[in-house]
């Protein structure tokens, strides 16, 4: 065995010569045959060892020496195998409890109400037929009968015109877009009278008028012959007058509550009668003078006019 050396060249010596006794032992090989090989690889491992620091010295085995016994080579240790572990007891969980049963909750349903009985209908009483008793069916049709609420069908009216006067009158409507007027008034002659008739479609706004009156015959006034021109050679002839009109009006009439204020107009047809009872003097000088015995004739038609207010306040 050789120990260490501390220098380079020992190194050196030391590997030629590791070096030349691998060679020998090959060449030995190959011509004897005999002896146990050794193994290059470790030849060569030590050799690279000795270079690194200590060599170590193998004993060459000679031609003819009997082969030294080989040590039992331990056998390879095998990874043991992970103990497999014990099995464990299985494990069971508790079985649920079976859910409670709730009972179910049911809303409660909305209230009938009740559908309202139907109207008993009218059945008149049958007994003995009196003289002054109705007819069933006239007594049943007048029942059954809608009334109109707040109808009103009576009322007053006064109105002042041409050639009417100042009237004052009862008036009577049997439905709201009818009236029928019944007057009396004056004319600033004489009392006259008048009966007509108003239609107004949609109960109040535009209508329609036809009126039918009569003045007394009676000394004229300065109103009348205002009204009434003729030529004043004939003025003097004209000393009472009466006369029959027949009016024709379209107007507008304002309603609020029982309160109707009007305004006609139109055309009127006029027949009246001339008197003259006095004695009518031509000529002063002579004291001459006429006296017309019998009445004269007079027709027109004229422009006519009249505004009035109408109260209504009797109804059902």
């Amino acid at each position: 065995m050789i120990g260490s050396m501390p220098s380079l060249r020992e190194r050196t010596l030391g590997l030629g010569l590791l070096t030349c006794g691998i060679l020998i032992a090959q060449a030995g090989d190959a011509v004897g045959g005999v002896g146990t090989p050794v193994p290059h690889c470790l030849l060569v491992a030590q050799a690279a060892s000795s270079a690194a620091g200590s060599v170590t010295y193998t004993p060459m085995r000679r031609p003819g020496a009997p082969s030294p016994a080989v040590a039992a080579q331990p056998s390879p240790l095998l990874p043991k195998a992970p103990a497999s572990p014990a099995p464990l007891a299985p494990t069971y969980a508790p079985a649920p409890a079976p859910p409670v049963p709730v009972p179910p909750t049911y809303a409660a349903p909305p209230p009938v109400v009740p559908a309202p009985a139907a109207p008993t209908p009218f059945a008149p009483e049958v007994g003995a037929p009196s003289a002054n008793a109705e007819p069933v069916g006239t007594v049943a049709a007048k029942s059954i009968r809608p009334a109109k609420p707040g109808h009103r069908f009576l009322g007053v009216v006064s109105d002042a015109g041409m050639p009417d006067g100042l009237n004052l009158g009862l008036v009577l409507a049997p439905a709201d877009w009818m009236r029928f007027v019944a007057a009396i008034g004056s004319n600033s002659a004489s009392l006259g009278y008048r009966g007509g008739l108003s239609l107004v479609p949609m109960g109040w706004g535009p209508s329609f008028t036809v009126e039918v009156g009569h003045c007394n015959t009676a000394p004229t006034t300065s109103l009348l012959r205002t009204f009434f021109t003729v030529p004043s050679w004939m003025q003097q002839y004209v000393q009472q007058l009466g006369y029959t009109y027949v009016n024709a009006h379209v107007g507008f009439d304002y309603r609020l509550g029982g309160f109707t204020l009007f305004v006609h107009g139109g055309v009127t047809y006029l027949s009246g009668t001339l008197r003259s009872p006095a004695s009518v003097v031509v000529d002063s000088k002579t004291n001459t003078s006429i006296k017309i015995p019998e009445d004269g004739a007079v027709t027109a038609y004229t422009l006519s006019a009249k505004a009035g207010l109408l109260y209504m306040f009797g109804g059902l």
